[in-house]
């Protein structure tokens, strides 16, 4: 389904991922749905493997940034924040929908093309242009979230 690194693979693995793995998204996407959220299939898909997940990226003398754990629960993480999201969809022109979040406090979200944004409060982050490469920088933070500059015209 996915595919990631071997490095960012075992991390997911010790969090208790695996290639074929699927749970059922309807346990995030129905509470988010009623709130106004609307789901789309790529963000259906990351739930369905990811769904539920709590992974502690290791720490390493490396790491340009403290990397915090990431709690794939979107519901946990965003069901009380749809103005907040709105918001962003309508300034940086996405559609949107939470997959959960990551420390300090920021929301994980799936854009309908793909890319994988963080955000709290007035910062919005591009993290990557798919959910593997967004993983393998909250996880082993090689590199730094890249604030998002595109703004609607």
């Amino acid at each position: 389904m996915f595919r990631f690194t071997t490095e960012v693979e075992r991390v997911l693995r010790e969090a208790g991922w695996f290639p074929t793995r699927c749970v059922s998204a309807a346990e995030y996407v129905n509470p988010l749905t009623e709130v106004g959220y609307r789901p789309f299939p790529l963000a259906i898909k990351i739930l369905e493997n990811l769904g539920g997940l709590e992974i502690n990226p290791p720490e390493s003398n490396s790491n340009l940034f403290f990397p915090g754990k990431i709690i794939l629960d979107p519901v946990y993480a965003a069901s009380s924040e749809f103005d907040r999201v709105a918001r962003w969809q309508e300034q940086y022109d996405l559609r949107l929908f939470p997959m959960g979040e990551y420390e300090p406090m920021f929301i994980l979200l799936c854009a309908e093309n793909g890319r994988i944004f963080g955000a709290r409060e007035h910062h919005f982050d591009w993290l990557g242009d798919t959910i593997e490469s967004a993983l393998e920088l909250l996880i082993l933070a090689r590199t730094r979230p890249v604030p998002y500059l595109k703004q609607r015209q």
